[in-house]
């Protein structure tokens, strides 16, 4: 049921919640200089019905209002100042004296305007559960690779439990890129599949990941072994593994283009296109880049699809041109003075769509429709979070959120979701192969919190509770 400002009565619980942890959190920061803890439940009423609030409701209730309790500095803005955006009331001059002497109570269309800015916020962010890869051992001393899942409500860690353990020697997750599939799966890098839900193995792969295709929700692997070779398809939903055919989009080796229907492989300075029919095209022999003797890749040119008819290349460092499916190569933009990494510059796409060209300390944005380049100051990691991309040898590197600075350490390997950012973390200057931790920071709590496994192994995502 929605009063006349569209508040249900879930969010006018909260709402009230949130009014009466400020007014306890003022008052016992303006005696002690710290948090008041609540140990008993606290029961107030709204509308003649009792609301019973623990001490953890209190808690969360507090951060998502305010979210800087551990600085230990008062609370700016007043009940008034909270209430000003509200179109549908508009308070007396006598309330803040009235509600101050009424202790704990809010009364009437005071909490229904309240709840118009609280909601948003909870209807905006929700409830959230990261699952991370974390090394142990077994009774008998060998090592294992277990999922964890922390479950986040209105930004705070309410709970923990373990998912899944299995030996490293039969599963891990610590060679390739891991993936959340459809709210559920686990598809690692190999293409080994694990179901969050029932905690099973559904399938082990024996190849390598290829992708996933949407349109049937299949896990597609490439296996090629002495006793079996060829590209695969597994079903999540009949759990059923097949053959592909050849003749498939999907059998078609390097990196496919974004309509699927033709695909790219490169080795040494040349780059290939493949087409379902198995036809093979050399599109030139000179895009070649300079690295160093260290890089066992170095041979492999870089580039990426810029539409389904353009490939995005490079002939010698800091060179980029565009060609196209029949061979034609055009010089796009020079960007001068790159100073390349062991495997040579890259060419990589963020989650905003951005093209970037990558150096071994700096990165340049492409612009293709312009034919610009520019630094590219800032790496999209999704859901409005951004990160300074060069690291900072003093702290690390700057973390946004919309554009606002939200924190900094010394991290790599972000994960996001609506409202909340997770990276892993060690302190600064160390090897981030071996993080420390992982920092948590939800936009209803504007508070950064640490998880410190025994052994990390990576952070594999979020899964929407």
């Amino acid at each position: 049921m929605k009063d006349e400002c569209g508040a249900t009565e879930d969010s006018i619980r909260r709402a009230h919640l949130l009014v009466v942890a400020r007014h306890l959190t003022e008052l016992s920061l303006g005696r002690h200089g710290e948090m008041m803890i609540l140990r008993e439940p606290f029961t107030t009423r709204f509308h003649d019905k009792p609301i019973v609030a623990s001490a953890q409701e209190f808690h969360v209730a507090s951060i998502a209002l305010e979210g800087r309790f551990w600085q230990r500095r008062p609370l700016r803005p007043n009940i008034l100042e909270m209430l000003l955006p509200c179109d549908c009331w508009s308070p007396g001059e006598g309330f803040k004296d009235r509600a101050m002497k009424s202790g704990l109570r809010i009364i009437g269309l005071v909490f229904l305007c309240l709840v118009g800015l609280i909601s948003s916020v909870y209807a905006a962010e929700g409830n959230y559960s990261l699952i991370l890869a974390e090394y142990g051992k077994d009774s008998d001393g060998a090592q294992t690779q277990t999922l964890v899942r922390y479950h986040f409500k209105s930004g705070v860690m309410v709970a923990k439990e373990s998912i899944l353990t299995a030996r490293t020697s039969d599963l891990r997750y610590d060679l390739g890129r891991n993936q959340i599939y459809n709210n559920r799966y686990v598809i690692t890098g190999w293409g080994d599949v694990i179901d969050l839900t029932t905690r099973q193995i559904l399938f082990k792969s024996r190849g390598t990941l290829v992708g996933l295709d949407q349109s049937s929700d299949k896990v597609v692997v490439r296996v090629e072994r002495d006793d079996a070779s060829g590209v695969y398809a597994f079903d999540l939903a009949s759990h059923q593994n097949r053959s592909i055919e050849r003749s498939s989009t999907w059998a078609m080796p390097g990196t496919a283009s974004p309509n699927g229907r033709l695909s790219a492989s490169g080795q040494g300075g040349e780059i290939w296109l493949h087409r379902p029919n198995g036809e093979k095209t050399r599109l030139g022999s000179d895009f070649w880049q300079g690295g160093t003797m260290e890089c066992s890749s170095l041979a492999m040119p870089t580039f990426i699809w810029v539409d389904d008819k353009h490939l995005l290349t490079q002939r010698g460092n800091g060179h980029l041109v565009v060609v196209d499916v029949e061979g034609k190569a055009e010089p796009l933009v020079t960007i001068p003075n790159v100073d390349a990494p062991a495997c040579g510059p890259q060419l990589r796409r963020d989650s905003e769509n951005q093209i970037y060209y990558q150096g071994k300390q700096k990165a340049w944005r492409i612009d293709i429709a312009n034919r610009t380049f520019e630094p590219y100051l800032w790496e999209a990691s999704g859901n409005g979070f951004d990160r300074e991309y060069q690291r900072n040898a003093l702290y690390g590197q700057v973390i946004r959120y919309r554009g606002k600075e939200i924190g900094r350490c010394w991290c790599d390997s972000a994960a996001t979701t609506p409202g909340h950012i997770a990276v892993e973390f060690g302190p600064v200057g160390s090897n981030l192969g071996y993080p420390e931790g992982v920092k948590v920071w939800s936009a209803e709590t504007d508070v950064w919190i640490t998880l410190k496994p025994d052994w990390l192994v990576s952070i594999i995502g979020w899964i929407e509770e």
